[in-house]
């Protein structure tokens, strides 16, 4: 069966503006490797390009989980049960 390909909406090839929000900080980090930029700066650069600046960037809501390995007192593998 064959399909009709889309064509996109907006250009492919369209670059951020020079003077976008966070452009020139963003444009210092480091994309070649993997997990190499502090996660939470580029989020921020994220939030300005898309939001602007006049919505300020939201709080951590919430928290990840502690390890499940956790022995300290009051941890998660302590308790009534655990041995």
């Amino acid at each position: 069966m064959r399909y009709a390909g889309l064509r996109p909406a907006v250009s492919l090839d369209e670059r951020n503006a020079a003077g976008a929000p966070g452009s020139g900080d963003s444009s210092q980090l480091h994309f070649r490797f993997e997990d190499r930029i502090d996660d939470q700066l580029f989020n921020c650069f994220l939030w300005k390009a898309i939001r602007g600046t006049g919505m300020p960037y939201p709080a951590a809501t919430r928290q990840s989980a502690p390890d499940c390995d956790d022995t300290r007192p009051g941890g998660v593998d302590s308790g009534p049960g655990v041995r």
